[in-house]
């Protein structure tokens, strides 16, 4: 599919919802990023969300998972006016583009932390980058983002895909799958849906054989499924 321009995607509404209603400012089928972008279907807050890689897809699951964790927002606008006063004050070049930033999470005390992910270290450290000029563009788009957000009072980070536990998130987002009841209809679905909703406490850490695990205790699981369903 092709990019619609920035001005499109402004007058779409990109980026003005909340909860079910947002819609990042680039599409998954409008990326160049061909077998990495896709779209993933939160339960939570049922909506579809474009991740454009696969480590922003483990990162959302993990973070979806993560105590206090209210809303997630991914590739959110940054205000054109305020990018620009943040690179002329730090002597940077003004994009001739919209830019965004990968992840805006809203937490459960009020606070937000907006989030860049990139795979790995190699183009951001100047003894590994084979291509200086590459190394310093974006050193100098992530200083730009930071200091964007900073401006804003909020806080920024840096995150590379290559220290994620992706067992973790592969994990987690099998369990999601079973979030809503009408997705549930096995022993192994309950025991995933008794994950998600943290009725159960296990360690996600590594994988887990969950089909095989809820043969195992089948009676135990069912017991604890009906008995928290029916309180809903």
């Amino acid at each position: 599919m092709r990019e619609k321009s920035d001005i499109n995607k402004i007058l779409e509404g990109r980026c003005r919802g909340q909860g079910s209603e947002y819609v990042g400012f680039k599409k998954a089928n409008e990326s160049h990023s061909i077998g990495t972008a896709t779209q993933i279907y939160d339960p939570v807050t049922d909506r579809v969300v474009d991740v454009l890689s696969m480590g922003e897809m483990y990162f959302f699951w993990l973070k979806r998972f993560e105590e206090g964790v209210l809303e997630i927002k991914e590739q959110v606008i940054m205000i054109p006016d305020i990018v620009a006063k943040v690179a002329h004050e730090n002597g940077l070049n003004i994009p001739n583009r919209i830019l965004t930033t990968d992840f805006l999470v809203l937490y459960d005390d009020g606070t937000l932390k907006a989030y860049s992910i990139k795979s790995n270290r190699k183009n951001f450290d100047k003894e590994t980058c084979t291509d200086e000029r590459v190394w310093k563009r974006n050193i100098r788009r992530q200083i730009l983002e930071k200091k964007y957000w900073e401006s804003l009072g909020v806080e920024w980070e840096l995150v590379f895909s290559e220290d994620m536990n992706y067992k973790k998130a592969v994990n987690i987002r099998s369990v999601m799958q079973c979030y809503d009841k009408e997705n549930v209809s096995t022993p192994d679905h309950m025991y995933r849906y008794l994950i998600a909703h943290k009725h159960i406490v296990v360690d996600l850490d590594d994988y887990i054989r969950f089909a095989e695990i809820a043969n195992a205790h089948e009676p135990e699981i069912k017991k604890l499924y009906e008995e928290v369903t029916n309180d809903k």
